[in-house]
């Protein structure tokens, strides 16, 4: 399954995460309305890795309204937690946006 990001700076869109044949890259999307269905907007580039993906498109880590984490590569997560620059974050208070 890719992983999903919202964009920080345009609201409405996410990014999807894929791998294919060695590279990374990115789908951004404008988020399903009660008017529209989702659409997709444009594709990154492709990176050798997601860590290099990561690093053109930081995560913001924010929780109620505040900005926790002003941006860094996501070193791993799991169902429950992301760890960003040597810190953990629970999925369930956090927001993950992307720059």
């Amino acid at each position: 399954m890719p992983q999903k990001y919202e964009l920080r700076d345009e609201p409405g869109k996410t990014m999807f995460v894929f791998e294919k044949n060695g590279k990374v890259y990115g789908h951004v999307v404008k988020n399903k309305t009660d008017k529209a269905p989702a659409k997709f907007v444009f594709e990154t580039a492709k990176f050798d890795s997601v860590q290099d993906l990561k690093a053109e498109y930081p995560v913001i880590v924010w929780q109620n309204g505040s900005i926790l984490d002003y941006g860094g590569t996501i070193e791993s997560h799991t169902d429950h937690s992301v760890t960003i620059n040597g810190a953990k974050y629970l999925k369930a208070t956090c927001e993950f946006n992307i720059r």
